[in-house]
């Protein structure tokens, strides 16, 4: 049997703010960096290359729009327009958490089309820091 995830059921929470019902969510682009050295010492003209740290990149999630006055959006967006840095808490289905110190780096208007009948819209989280990873039971 598959152990495979849908991601209806997940559930976010950043800086205290529950983002509602998430439709997206992104994969996360880790990589690590890499620093190019050539010395005097480099005989062979060869470039080398040595470790440095990891960047964890970006996250973004899709969300329905509540359309509330004082609901997620606004929240959010004030959270974006104040360069707020806060824990950035993914809970899958299972339980399973993801949890990392994030800001906002973008989020957009909320839109949609007219025929699917659901507002929708899009905020992109920039990762500090490492993911804390946590399994379920």
């Amino acid at each position: 049997m598959t152990k495979a995830m849908k991601i209806w059921g997940t559930t976010a929470v950043f800086d205290g703010t529950t983002v509602g019902e998430i439709k997206t969510l992104g994969k996360g682009n880790r990589k690590r960096e890499i620093i190019e050295v050539f010395t005097c010492d480099s005989a062979d003209e060869a470039v080398e290359k040595i470790s440095s740290g990891i960047n964890e990149g970006q996250l973004t999630l899709g969300c329905i729009y509540d359309g509330e006055v004082a609901g997620t959006y606004k929240s959010l967006n004030t959270k974006f327009a104040a360069g707020t840095s806060g824990t950035l808490t993914i809970t899958m289905k299972n339980l399973s958490t993801l949890a990392a110190s994030a800001i906002i780096v973008e989020i957009n208007t909320p839109g949609g089309e007219a025929k699917a009948g659901v507002a929708e819209y899009e905020v992109t989280f920039d990762i500090s820091g490492a993911w804390t990873v946590t399994g379920h039971a």
